[in-house]
């Protein structure tokens, strides 16, 4: 069997949240990740947590969301422009509102057009993280392999997928990349956009402790922000006109960076005002998704069915997905992963027997790869073969060479290491 490097790429539009302490001062301090989930992309992120001892990257599973884009409901411009224009012609514009109007009438039309579609920064975003993770994981890329990239059928993300792709082959160039996007996928891509003749409906619902109006009206001074739009609010009669027009904006002012470098309501919405919004947008959109995301249930149906495949993958041919989730699966240095007790005693038994996960890359080559082993594996190389072994970021780069008159099969088969090597 030819070793096979995988690196999974699925690009879906989606939502991510993170919890920390102090949110709402780290959202305060930066423009941009006051926008919300419409605003650009940070590169600010920690310092990768290194490897835990013993442990060498080999194989990468990376799912990643589209890059930045123009506004991913075209109402947000349609609704802006409509409330916008009726307040002028009703004469209900004040000085900064009639701004406000002006400014959003110089660039809507090309986002309204594009509406959803990847823009520059998303294309440069994606060329970033793949060259990023070259760099954090150059052992995984430098002698080549196959990447598989998989793409929803959202042409914003399967732009996304094409920088990333790219990014990717610049910095590793002894890669070779197959890249799909197809409906057939997309119950492991995004799989509330799958096509209903394949589609499963899952049973169930989240439930709401109130809706997005009750919410925003709630937490947010809409009288405040809207007094400094208009003189007067009586020059349409629907009543949830405000908060509607209130969400749009602000989506509109998260997003606006993404594809413009000025300043936009920046004189409308308050550093106070923004925080509040900015709660607010995020209820909004669990709303609206919590019942769809319940959906999302096969991405961990597919993880589970193959993990439960990885755990009898034939020798021969596996599949290349199932086979690196096994070899990640294996654990040859805890026992408390095949047993409930944890003892001392155990532990030293299982230190004391020489494991190992070998690979036979070709059947023409005479030689084995290492991919891991514990300590006393490499105890019995150095005493029994005389091989002295790398340590583990340079291990899977080593080959046990068959001795020119043979006996490598047979030396290992005598101490039954041999019957659990891949051929």
């Amino acid at each position: 069997m030819k070793r096979i490097l995988l690196l999974l790429v699925i690009l879906i539009p989606t939502l991510a949240a993170a919890q920390v302490e102090n949110v709402l001062e780290i959202v305060a301090a930066d423009r941009h990740k006051a926008s919300g989930c419409e605003g650009p992309y940070r590169f600010d992120a920690p310092a990768l947590t290194p490897s835990p001892e013993g442990y060498a990257p080999f194989y990468i599973s990376h799912y990643g969301r589209h890059g930045s884009r123009y506004a991913w409901s075209q109402k947000t411009y349609t609704y802006t422009k409509e409330i916008l224009d009726v307040a002028a012609g009703a004469g209900a514009l004040t000085p900064l509102g009639k701004q406000l109007h002006r400014d959003f009438l110089d660039f809507y039309l090309i986002p309204m057009v594009n509406y959803g579609d990847l823009v520059d920064l998303g294309w440069e975003q994606h060329a970033h993280i793949a060259s990023q993770m070259a760099a954090d994981f150059p052992e995984v890329f430098a002698e080549g392999g196959n990447v598989l990239a998989r793409a929803s059928t959202a042409p914003r993300a399967i732009v996304s997928m094409n920088a990333f792709t790219v990014g990717l082959q610049k910095a590793a160039p002894k890669i070779t990349i197959t890249g799909s996007s197809l409906h057939t996928e997309m119950p492991s891509t995004i799989p509330t956009s799958t096509p209903k003749e394949i589609r499963k409906i899952y049973a169930g619902e989240v439930p709401l402790p109130e809706t997005s109006e009750a919410f925003t009206r709630r937490t947010v001074d809409l009288d405040a922000i809207l007094g400094r739009i208009f003189t007067r609010r009586d020059f349409i009669t629907r009543t949830d006109w405000d908060w509607r027009l209130l969400t749009e904006l602000y989506r509109l002012w998260g997003g606006y960076h993404n594809y413009c470098d000025s300043d936009f309501l920046e004189d409308v919405f308050t550093k106070e005002a923004v925080l509040t919004l900015w709660e607010a947008d995020n209820y909004d959109l669990y709303c609206d998704h919590a019942a769809a995301r319940w959906q999302n249930l096969s991405l961990l149906e597919d993880i589970l069915a193959r993990n439960k495949r990885g755990e009898a993958i034939p020798r021969e041919n596996p599949n290349e997905q199932d086979y690196y989730a096994a070899i990640g699966a294996f654990n040859l240095y805890d026992p408390s992963v095949i047993m409930e007790v944890e003892e001392d005693r155990y532990q030293s038994f299982l230190d004391a027997i020489p494991m190992a996960i070998l690979e036979k890359e070709d059947p023409e080559d005479r030689s084995l790869r290492i991919l891991r082993c514990n300590a006393s594996f490499r105890t019995f190389m150095g005493r029994v073969l005389g091989v002295r072994l790398p340590g583990e970021a340079e291990l899977k780069k080593h080959k046990l060479q068959e001795p020119p008159n043979g006996g490598l099969k047979e030396t290992l088969g005598r101490y039954q290491l041999w019957e659990h090597c891949v051929e």
